[in-house]
């Protein structure tokens, strides 16, 4: 037999949010992924999906990797995304469908949606609806480009944000076109923001008792990661280039070239004390006296150089060995 854990009794084993009830009607990633989180904190998340219009996700898989079964559970992105939750389908365009739905709006602490505001106006389900419903109630839209303005309407994913947000423009290499990263980094910074958000409301309603509506725009949401290039712009005009790997921080910053085809290691050196060590690892203790790279200024003033040396020098090793 086990002795008694001597654990505090008091511990909240279920989660900080534990008690908290969320209502999702969210598709694909911004507000499901943020759901999740707040799901994983022990909020308790029942998620809204269509009878008549199924969810991407759920049949998305790569491709050469599909997998048996039902076609609306071979998406292993609908599951990393919808973790810990409960589902129930409606049809809300029937009156009895949405009534289910209002009934559980009104029981709920948080109502969260990513559909288009002309999508939500045609359920009537905007935040004055809502309310009428559930005053303390926490609503929070996830939208393209805002709800309101010119693009609100306007449907909209992560690529789409990402150029909307200027995020793509700087990122590159110098001498090449924008590029998109390899995911749609917008929709999880939203996702990220959005929990954030819906935590500070409830935090408002415990003290003023008084419910709160988020509108959470996907570009503003980008554009909030990158402020220096907003702000330089618009104090001086200067547009930010494209840099490729490296950081304006930091040199060493890249990705270098090892033994074998097509074999790589990315390095970031931060500080001097680590540039040093660094030179000592990959048996190079004169580099770290060269007085082209004895600082991090002067390291960054000749990180073309310094890029090329150190190439040559991890071509000379495995990249496993360099990452041991």
């Amino acid at each position: 037999m086990m002795p008694e854990s001597s654990a505090d009794k008091s511990v909240n084993l279920l989660g900080p949010l534990a008690g908290v009830r969320i209502i999702e009607m969210g598709q694909l990633i911004a507000i499901p992924w943020a759901m999740k989180m707040l799901a994983d904190m022990g909020a308790q998340v029942i998620r809204l999906e269509s009878c008549q219009r199924l969810e991407s996700y759920r049949s998305d898989s790569f491709y050469g990797n599909d997998t048996e079964g039902e076609f609306w559970n071979r998406g292993a992105n609908f599951y990393e995304h919808n973790r810990n939750k409960l589902g129930i389908t409606l049809d809300l365009t029937n009156p009895a469908g949405m009534q289910i739905l209002k009934e559980l709006i009104s029981i709920s602490d948080v109502f969260a949606e990513n559909f288009t505001p002309r999508a939500i106006k045609n359920f009537h389900l905007e935040y004055e609806d809502v309310r009428s419903l559930n005053p303390g109630i926490v609503m929070v839209s996830s939208t393209g480009y805002g709800f309101t303005g010119p693009w609100a309407n306007f449907g909209a994913t992560g690529p789409a944000t990402e150029g909307a947000s200027g995020l793509s423009y700087m990122t590159g290499y110098a001498d090449g076109p924008p590029e998109l990263p390899e995911i749609p980094y917008t929709d999880y910074t939203a996702g990220e923001q959005t929990v954030f958000a819906v935590m500070t409301a409830l935090m408002h309603r415990l003290r003023t008792g008084q419910g709160q509506f988020v509108d959470i725009s996907q570009t503003q949401a980008a554009s909030a990661t990158v402020p220096e290039a907003l702000l330089d712009f618009a104090a001086n005009g200067r547009t930010e280039p494209r840099i490729g790997n490296s950081d304006p921080g930091m040199a060493p910053h890249g990705c270098y070239p090892c033994q074998g085809e097509d074999r790589w290691i990315t390095i970031a050196v931060d500080s001097d004390e680590r540039w040093r060590a660094f030179c000592g690892v990959v048996n190079k203790p004169d580099l770290a006296e060269d007085q082209r790279f004895k600082d991090s200024l002067n390291r960054w003033r000749n990180r073309a150089k310094l890029d090329e040396l150190i190439g040559q020098i991890t071509t000379q090793w495995e990249a496993h060995q360099l990452m041991n």
